[in-house]
């Protein structure tokens, strides 16, 4: 392979992705080999409160306690200032490669922010990699060089340093108008695989009409990890597990799940504990310790080793009752219940999670067993379902304890995934937006207390709240205002005046206590500015936060 000079400066952007792990392990292995990146988040991946769903949004929305949430570009899109920042600091930078990262809801404004930078910087290599390049290059090849289908591990240097990446694994390019591509590298033995450089130089975010360093942005105190790639379960909606038919697209092959050893993973934490003064972990893996040996011996490396609190997904097909005790011994203090159709045969036949009704009663009686907080997560605005399988799904969600949170998550299509295979071939009608509101204000009622599941009880006998179903949204607030024991945030750490709140600074307690911010405005206070320093295990209240955050345009009042 005939290369360039030695040293080249690259450019990698995320869009709404602050934590892009996969990014920062190309990075570090440019680094590694000499070279010069540099790593822009264009605009943050806010979670923003809002007055009700969106038509034709591009993002995921949700209700969330009882408010609508948006996020991405259907909440914060770019401005015309943001883009221009950006393209400043590039021509700045001046690079030789400029790497794009992006699924595939992206690609508009990867298109619109790469067509802009061709005209300053014409001379650069614009390649492109992630979920949406490999499902969809012939999209982004027409305004990108060349896209890496699959892990860009082992061909990101190739990219870069090849005087032709025609001649790199893993490369796709067009060729009068036809999609051409190389080899598939298998994929990378995680164990030799570089760690994502969370150092804070050379980084960049461009929000609120301004780049910052991610100095100012960024809370690296709190690591995210992956103990593995892809996932043991096979769901429709989701592209974790569908490595293999991704790959199988352009004929070849990789495993569905691969496991790091527990040695790599200590490694990697306890290299970042030295280096950031760690004070919580979150394991980022679609499930959490599936396989019993491994789990075992990595608990046991941890507890010696890390001892620090923790988060991660679990899921009650690879769980059992000691391992739940071992993982709230050491440190595990709340997690999901992934119930996404209160109807077992939706969430079998459609879904593919081969999960009871009585297996997630029994998981989730496991979890409140041993103290920890519990959230149920459900999708909606389903195709498949109709009034009879969402009303069906209130006597399941009626036998579950009753939770601290829910998300009523709309379904987002992926594009190449097998649900988004079944809507075309099967076609089914959707109900109305009203029909799944009412159900999804349902849902939460039953889920939250008992005197929510009452209610719920009353407004299913009338006809007329489902015509109006925003009417439940206000129903629904009030009644959580009237329960006598709240949740309420907390300072989960000492906080400095001036300092930026993010979610791993502040935690959930019920409490009995008058006043305070409720867990409903959570969204409200990530990223204010506390107006004075704040001690640890104080309950938060308005006068501990400056009035206004430009960001959401929004006050706690």
């Amino acid at each position: 392979m005939s290369v360039l000079q030695e040293c080249r400066k690259v450019v990698l952007i995320n869009f709404y992705d602050r934590t892009c792990v996969s990014t920062r392990i190309l990075y570090s292995i440019l680094k590694g080999a000499g070279h010069e990146p540099y790593l822009i988040i264009f605009k943050d991946d806010r979670i923003t409160v809002i007055d009700s769903f969106k038509k034709d949004n591009l993002y995921y929305q949700t209700i969330f306690h009882n408010e609508f949430n948006g996020c991405g570009e259907d909440v914060n899109p770019p401005t015309e200032r943001e883009i221009d920042i950006l393209i400043k600091k590039m021509v700045e930078i001046n690079p030789d490669v400029i790497g794009i990262s992006a699924r595939s809801v992206a690609k508009d404004i990867s298109k619109r922010i790469v067509s802009k930078l061709r005209k300053v910087l014409p001379k650069v290599r614009y390649i492109g990699g992630g979920y949406g390049p490999t499902v969809e290059p012939e999209k982004f090849l027409e305004f990108l060089d060349f896209v890496c289908l699959g892990e860009g591990d082992e061909c990101i240097l190739g990219m870069v340093i090849s005087k032709d990446p025609r001649e790199v694994n893993n490369v796709a390019w067009l060729e009068n108008g036809k999609l051409l591509y190389n080899k598939l590298a298998k994929g990378v033995n995680l164990n030799e695989a570089a760690y994502p450089n969370w150092d804070l130089d050379n980084k960049y975010m461009v929000e609120d009409n301004a780049i910052k360093s991610f100095e100012d942005v960024y809370d690296i105190t709190a690591y995210d990890i992956f103990a593995s790639r892809g996932c043991p379960a096979g769901c429709t909606y989701c592209m974790a597990s569908h490595w293999n038919d991704m790959y199988g697209k352009y004929g070849a092959g990789i495993s569905g799940i691969r496991l790091r050893s527990p040695e790599s993973v200590i490694d990697e934490l306890l290299i970042a504990k030295e280096k950031y003064n760690l004070g919580f972990v979150r394991f980022k893996d679609s499930i959490f310790g599936f396989n019993e040996k491994w789990f075992y011996k990595f608990m046991d490396l941890y507890d010696e080793e890390i001892g620090l609190k923790f988060f991660c997904y679990l899921d009650e097909r690879f769980i059992d009752e000691d391992r739940i005790k071992r993982l709230v011994s050491s440190g595990l203090d709340r997690t999901v219940v992934g119930i996404q159709s209160a109807n077992e045969k939706i969430r079998k036949d459609i879904m593919k999670r081969n999960i009871s009704d009585d297996g997630l009663v029994e998981y989730a009686n496991l979890v409140v067993k041993y103290g920890m907080r519990l959230q149920y997560d459900i999708i909606g605005w389903n195709p498949f379902e109709d009034n009879n399988t969402l009303r069906e799904g209130t006597k399941f969600l009626k036998r579950l304890p009753k939770g601290d949170l829910t998300g009523m998550f709309q379904l987002k299509v992926f594009h190449g995934s097998r649900l988004d295979s079944m809507i075309k071939e099967r076609t089914p009608k959707p109900l109305s937006n009203k029909d799944y509101e009412y159900w999804a204000w349902i849902y939460q009622m039953i889920l939250r207390s008992k005197e929510t599941e009452e209610m719920a009880d009353f407004i299913m006998k009338y006809t007329y709240f489902k015509e109006h179903p925003r009417l439940l949204k206000s129903l629904f607030s009030e009644a959580l205002g009237k329960l006598s024991i709240r949740d309420k945030l907390f300072a989960a750490r000492d906080i400095d005046r001036g300092g930026i709140i993010t979610q791993v600074m502040i935690e959930m307690k019920r409490t009995d206590k008058k006043g305070g911010i409720c867990v409903e405005e959570v969204r409200s206070v990530e990223g204010r500015t506390a107006c004075k320093s704040i001690i640890k295990g104080k309950m938060l209240t308005r006068d501990d936060f400056y009035s206004e955050y430009g960001a959401y345009g929004a006050s706690i009042q």
